[in-house]
């Protein structure tokens, strides 16, 4: 095993610490990209998603039980 001086070590940790935030960067840019509304995007993109509001069936009907 070599030992490296303080300075070899930090130097390599700053690098390593700066391409992690570089790759984090990118992520985030991408992620931004991703979400970034457009025209070719959904025009109702409201809070309620997912199957119970895409089927057969249209709207759902809540009632309440009787007593």
């Amino acid at each position: 095993m070599t030992q490296q001086s303080g300075a070899d070590r930090t130097s390599e940790q700053d690098e390593q610490i700066s391409d992690a935030k570089a790759k984090m960067r990118e992520a985030l840019e991408r992620k931004a990209e991703r979400e970034h509304p457009t025209a070719q995007g959904h025009r109702n993109t409201g809070a309620v998603h997912g199957s119970e509001v895409d089927g057969p069936g249209g709207r759902r009907v809540f009632r309440r039980k009787s007593v």
